[in-house]
């Protein structure tokens, strides 16, 4: 299955931290060069945005990366949602949690310790389970008359894995924000029916 789709992500809380350090000697010349960790949290500022926008549903997003050597990143992001479908001849409600976990990798060299902008293409991983209510439907025809009735709830899980692309720009000390694509995806599993979950 493919899909593409956008999101915003302001990083609201980034933490460094210096590590040991590294010598260079290039032509009789030392430099001190330090290894830098750090932390991010962030959140999807565009779900608001669409929540409001929306009648029918909602969803959240979070995200955390660190970086690790080599310019990777490891990323873990999740959030939830659901929907309230109320139409003439259908009505039921769901709920959704979702975890993805990867890396990304900076397509770029950093110009200095703390330059932390970069653009990158990245992995994941993610699975996702999602409930739904009991449904209500009705289907009219005009040889077979009005019929009404009620399918059980049930509960789904599923996982997947897709490719990613974006752009990190810090607009001000420990302030990003992120823009990022997702342009691939494919199941690897989808359960239709788990009532136990």
């Amino acid at each position: 299955m493919y899909r593409f789709f956008s999101s915003i992500l302001v990083l609201f809380f980034a933490a460094s931290a210096f590590a040991q350090t590294d010598s260079t000697d290039t032509e009789g010349t030392s430099a001190i060069l330090p290894k830098q960790q750090q932390l991010r949290i962030g959140f999807d500022i565009s779900k608001p945005i669409f929540n409001a926008l929306s009648k029918t549903k909602q969803s959240y997003e979070f995200t955390v990366d660190y970086c690790l050597p080599k310019e990777i990143y490891l990323v873990a992001e999740g959030g939830f949602g659901g929907a309230n479908i109320d139409y003439a001849d259908l009505k039921y409600s769901s709920s959704n949690t979702f975890f993805r976990v990867g890396i990304d990798k900076s397509m770029l060299q950093r110009l200095f310790p703390n330059d932390w902008d970069f653009l990158f293409v990245g992995i994941r991983y993610g699975v996702a389970i999602i409930n739904r209510s009991e449904a209500t439907y009705l289907t009219s025809d005009p040889v077979w008359g009005t019929t009404t009735g009620t399918i059980a709830s049930k509960s789904f899980s599923g996982h997947w894995a897709e490719l990613t692309a974006g752009l990190r720009v810090e607009l001000f000390r420990g302030f990003f924000i992120r823009f990022v694509e997702n342009f691939y995806s494919i199941n690897l599993h989808f359960a239709n029916c788990h009532p136990h979950l």
